[in-house]
């Protein structure tokens, strides 16, 4: 076991190591990312040219016209759909508009271009970049992933380790059982303490997603 406990505490160390590197160099790549900054997140498999994906793309077109900057986690479906949207736009030239953050061995092969992206090496960096940089998350339709990312932003929310922001899920149709389970299943069981019912909100009015975010911008 001592020998085991040496191997792993070093290969630990490695990990962290290596996770700092990748860190600083995220930051870097961020300095040049245009404030305020909005977290697009959904699914990888969603289609280009479907309804959730032309929304994506849609909705991040309205956000650099607001002068608000869109990141995402660099892959296809809906990271794509979002980055070309911030492109149209106009993140061009120095005034960078837009970022991907990717994940090494995950969609390997796949070539953002609508976007400058880099590589970290652990989910929980990505999340890290996509979580404390943004005035407001924007989850479009997507699977475990998505989820994971959603309930890990929703928690941190509510155990004060980040600001609260405005978290928009768009897809009436597509989060309404989740708003169901939560509401009338978590908080009515007191699962969920009812003082954070309203922590995440649910429409398809883009407009009002501008709106909202414009706001939380100006705080």
């Amino acid at each position: 076991m001592k020998n085991g406990f040496l191997i792993e505490s070093i290969r630990l160390l490695g990990r962290s190591l290596k996770s700092a590197i990748e860190g600083v160099y995220g930051l870097w790549r961020f300095s040049y990312l245009q404030d305020p900054i909005v977290s697009i997140l959904g699914g990888g498999n969603v289609k280009q040219g479907s309804e959730y994906g032309n929304k994506a793309q849609e909705l991040s077109r309205m956000l650099v016209e607001n002068n608000l900057s869109v990141i995402t986690g660099g892959g296809p479906g809906i990271m794509e759909a979002a980055n070309c949207g911030a492109q149209e736009g106009g993140a061009t030239g120095k005034q960078l508009r837009t970022l991907g953050i990717m994940v090494r061995g995950i969609d390997p092969g796949f070539t953002n271009s609508c976007a400058q992206t880099f590589r970290v090496s652990y989910l929980s960096q990505r999340k890290w970049f996509l979580i404390h940089y943004s005035c407001g998350f924007v989850f479009f339709p997507g699977g475990i992933g998505t989820m994971d990312e959603l309930f890990h932003l929703l928690d941190l929310m509510k155990l004060n380790r980040i600001p609260q922001a405005p978290v928009i899920l768009i897809g009436t149709a597509y989060w309404a059982k989740i708003r169901e389970w939560y509401v009338d299943f978590a908080i009515r069981e007191g699962l969920v303490p009812a003082q954070f019912e309203d922590l995440f909100m649910i429409t398809d009015d883009l407009r009002e997603v501008i709106d909202i975010l414009k706001k939380a911008s100006q705080k």
